[in-house]
């Protein structure tokens, strides 16, 4: 039990490393949630909480412009 509960930490990190290296390569671009959600082939409810789980970071969708347009932000605790 405990091999398939490493095989799904290392699914969700190696998920968010393509999710990551995406954001990278694309920085200059407008980056839907379905982008990142297609590089690492999961839903895109999954991929915002995992990123969010491992990284820190919430994906979230920006109120204005172009509805879908990616905008990350750090959660900084105090």
């Amino acid at each position: 039990a405990s091999s398939a509960g490493n095989d799904k930490v290392t699914e969700k990190v190696l998920a968010v490393q393509q999710m990551q290296d995406y954001i990278a390569v694309h920085l200059s671009e407008k980056i839907t949630l379905c982008d990142l959600s297609c590089t690492a082939g999961y839903s895109s409810f999954y991929c915002a909480r995992i990123f969010k789980e491992l990284t820190g970071i919430s994906i979230q969708l920006e109120s204005r412009g172009e509805r879908g347009y990616i905008e990350l932000k750090a959660i900084q605790s105090k």
